[in-house]
């Protein structure tokens, strides 16, 4: 039997060969993003598809999914998120993607047409914030379900968030764009009525008075505030209670985004924990 550390060299592997379909063009720190959020998938898949209490198993749902491979400017590909879930050591029952994309939903599609499995595979092309009512139809009721939200900026609504995890057992992994979007732009979202920035966080969120009484508008400080405004917004609307450590991704020291965990339930928190407490080699704070 292979060993665990083998895991993700399989999975590089597998995408060595150029299939000649769309690729999404990547930085080194993406490897590390996808690198835990596989081990989550194959730590959780593995205790929990099959046992009696998800007698629907478990739902992969992606909204963000790009063409399934990404590519470093080496040549190197890696698998992405569709790929780790289609390939999961214990599959799902369903996997669910969402590509605004043509192109890279159709690559999206062709590479799951050409993988041999039981699971049941659905790609919806078009923005996720408008597909998420036939994304949610197609969630079995009493299923566990595990949502990636990758977007590159203020892209998921809060709103299309709460139909998904409404009356649904769902964890969530979510890309924060708070270095990358939130602290270039929040001094013209303060200025709009309606902003992305309030789309993103959602109802009753008065961050505009939070943010002006901040005796210190550092970027450390003004990520920090939104942060903490984001995982109120989840704990208060959607039940949200326990929240993973938070991922500073760097670009050459350079602050991009965090990657944020959110369950309901204890036990996600534990296998999240457990995913993340080795590293796969770069820069990582907490």
């Amino acid at each position: 039997m292979a060993k665990k550390t083998d895991r993700w060299l399989q999975l590089r592997k597998s995408v060595e060969i150029n299939d000649g379909l769309e690729v999404r063009k990547a930085q080194v720190w993406t490897e590390d993003k996808l690198w835990w959020w596989n081990k989550y998938i194959d730590i959780t898949t593995a205790a929990l598809v099959g046992r009696n209490k998800w007698p629907h198993d478990l739902v992969y749902v992606d909204l963000f999914a790009g063409p399934g491979i990404l590519e470093f400017e080496s040549g190197e590909r890696i698998p992405g998120s569709p790929l780790l879930a289609m390939r999961a050591a214990k599959p799902f029952t369903k996997v669910l993607l969402c590509e605004k994309n043509h192109s890279r939903a159709l690559a999206c599609k062709k590479r799951a047409q050409s993988l041999a499995t039981t699971q049941s595979i659905r790609v919806f092309e078009g923005d996720c914030n408008e597909q998420i009512g036939l994304i949610c139809n197609s969630i079995p009721a009493n299923a566990l379900t595990l949502a990636f939200i990758d977007p590159t900026g203020l892209h998921a609504s809060f709103e299309t968030l709460a139909t998904l995890t409404e009356n649904r057992s769902v964890d969530l992994l979510i890309l924060f764009a708070d270095f990358m979007d939130i602290i270039r732009n929040v001094a013209t979202y303060a200025q709009q009525s309606q902003s992305n920035l309030d789309q993103v966080l959602g109802p009753d969120c008065d961050w505009r008075s939070e943010w002006h009484s901040l005796a210190d508008h550092s970027a450390a400080k003004v990520s920090r505030l939104f942060v903490q405004l984001y995982q109120n917004q989840l704990r208060e609307h959607l039940g949200y209670e326990h929240f993973g450590d938070e991922v500073l991704y760097l670009d050459r020291g350079v602050p991009l985004y965090r990657i944020l965990f959110a369950s309901r339930n204890p036990l996600g928190l534990k296998f999240w924990n457990e995913s993340t407490k080795k590293q796969r080699g770069s820069d990582r704070l907490f």
